[in-house]
């Protein structure tokens, strides 16, 4: 059985954004709604297990959202 060798000049790229809104609804309450795109380049697994003949690991993209309200009290003592 042959293996055949990883190429070593493989890139891994992806476009990455944040994207939030936020609204004063008093002076005193902020909401907000965020929604982020990270990425995490694939690498290749050189660990003695893997060897010269290792295949890369695949990238990793991850979708993340947050929707929230900010409150201050007691005279901005408190958030």
């Amino acid at each position: 059985m042959e293996t055949a060798l990883t190429d070593s000049q493989t890139t891994f790229s992806k476009l990455t954004w944040r994207l939030s809104f936020d609204h004063h609804f008093t002076d005193n309450l902020l909401g907000y709604l965020s929604y982020n795109r990270g990425f995490k380049s694939g690498v290749y697994n050189t660990i003695p297990a893997g060897g010269p003949n290792a295949q890369p690991v695949n990238p990793e993209v991850l979708d993340a959202y947050e929707l929230g309200i900010k409150s201050d009290a007691l005279d901005h003592r408190l958030r």
